[in-house]
């Protein structure tokens, strides 16, 4: 089986390549009017997703519609999920859709997709972060992975939403 490949020295990757990743929805927090926090379960509570920081992954639908997420988890803190931030717009498909989930749905996604940028860890002992609207689940990679216990970094990040600013220190 494909999804029980690991890399050298590490756990299973979930995600592999041109092969199609089914996720049962966990657990469904509303954080806010439109925005909703979504579990999903890997294989196994071995695998982690297999993706670079910062990396997102293709939610695909049955009309093969998809839409880039970026998980604020990360590999090195969470093994047997993954978390979504998906905010919700009402003429969204894909967003649309994965608000409707309840948990024991299931959802198709792919991957892994890596960004354009590459963040490595230990490179700055600061790293000052500033997003705005759904730009903010690839900072949070990139803060999660500077925080991890083998390279510390002092991280603040600025976001701004429609309604209010908040810091993360």
């Amino acid at each position: 089986m494909l999804w029980k490949i690991r890399q050298p020295g590490g756990p299973p990757h979930a995600l592999q390549l041109g092969q199609p990743l089914i996720c049962p929805l966990n657990s469904k927090e509303w954080v806010s009017c439109d925005t909703v926090r979504l579990r999903f379960d890997l294989p196994s509570a071995e695998h982690v997703l297999g993706l670079p920081v910062p990396g997102h992954l293709m939610a695909v639908d049955n009309a093969m519609i998809y839409r880039p997420y970026s998980p604020t988890t990360i590999d090195a803190h969470t093994a047997g999920h993954f978390d979504l931030l998906v905010r919700h717009y009402p003429r969204g498909e894909i967003s649309s859709k994965l608000a409707r989930l309840a948990p024991g749905d299931r959802m198709h996604f792919r991957g892994p997709v890596a960004s354009r940028f590459e963040y490595r860890r230990g490179v700055a002992r600061r790293l000052g972060l500033v997003a705005a609207g759904t730009g903010i689940a690839p900072m949070w990679q990139a803060r999660a992975s500077s925080r991890s216990h083998t390279a510390r970094s002092l991280s603040r990040m600025l976001y701004r939403i429609r309604i209010l600013p908040w810091t993360l220190s």
